[in-house]
């Protein structure tokens, strides 16, 4: 990847924990790293194959002052986000806004808050065994599409299997789709986990049937052991009815655990079915 940087903006805008700083506003640096291929623009001359620096500029200066907010993190948060969305070669940035008037009582150059943020691409395992599974679905998918910080980029055939370990239930339909997002994995669960509740599903029954399940099995190349988000997903291995969509789609996916690829995973657990 190339970088485009820009630094020190001096943006006057009202943030901060005091009234005063609210109502009087002050001034703030904001210095930028922006993670992209600059080559298209670059060999070509042209600048609508790259990003506008004064673009980027301008609108982080009108984001930056139409949303007041207490503290740097939360604004820092805010800003890195808009201009990920709003400018889609970004791949990734390193935002750092500065505070040089912070008022703290004591003789200070300036405080500053740096935070780095940027597109992951994430693999989500979808089934259903109740109601019209095949709308379900498909109704999952089009609202993903529709979520802000999220781009869709494959989606899986839909494959019909048993239920798992429950022979008088419904088969399940079950597909996977690769994401692009720049939402952190906690946001992330809970867009899915709000799919799930909107198509009707009841967390009682661990096993039970639903009519919409939706699993993160990868968030890029993270490993989580929080009893919350396992990643990547603790069960996928040994479950053919994931694999197979997934080798659909992202066959090369490496997993960062085990270092086998989506296909050498679904290949390990055919061999050992057959024994």
């Amino acid at each position: 990847m190339d970088y485009l940087k820009i630094d020190r903006l001096v943006v006057f805008a009202n943030h901060g924990l005091f009234p005063e700083e609210n109502k009087l506003g002050q001034r703030f640096e904001i210095s930028l790293k922006l993670e992209l291929v600059t080559s298209h623009a670059g060999m070509r001359d042209d600048l609508s194959r790259g990003v506008d620096y004064g673009a980027v500029c301008h609108e982080a200066q009108r984001f930056f002052q139409a949303h007041t907010v207490k503290l740097l993190e939360t604004a820092a948060e805010q800003l890195a986000r808009q201009l990920l969305l709003a400018f889609p070669p970004v791949h990734g940035l390193e935002l750092t806004i500065a505070k040089p008037w912070a008022p703290i009582g004591l003789p200070l150059d300036t405080a500053s808050i740096t935070i780095s943020r940027r597109w992951h691409p994430v693999v989500v395992a979808l089934g259903a065994n109740e109601g019209d599974r095949l709308a379900t679905l498909c109704q999952a998918i089009e609202a993903l599409e529709a979520s802000e910080g999220i781009r869709l980029k494959k989606i899986a055939s839909f494959i019909e299997t048993p239920a798992v370990g429950r022979r008088q239930e419904a088969p399940y339909l079950n597909g996977a789709l690769l994401l692009d997002t720049c939402l952190l994995p906690r946001e992330c669960l809970r867009l899915l986990q709000g799919l799930e509740e909107q198509a009707g599903r009841v967390r009682e029954e661990k096993w039970g049937s639903r009519p919409l399940d939706c699993d993160m099995i990868f968030y890029g190349d993270l490993v989580s052991e929080n009893p919350r988000l396992y990643l990547p997903h603790p069960r996928y291995r040994d479950r053919a009815f994931v694999l197979e969509p997934l080798r659909e789609i992202v066959p090369y996916y490496r997993d960062p655990l085990t270092g086998r690829t989506v296909e050498e995973t679904w290949q390990a657990l055919a061999a050992k079915d057959k024994q």
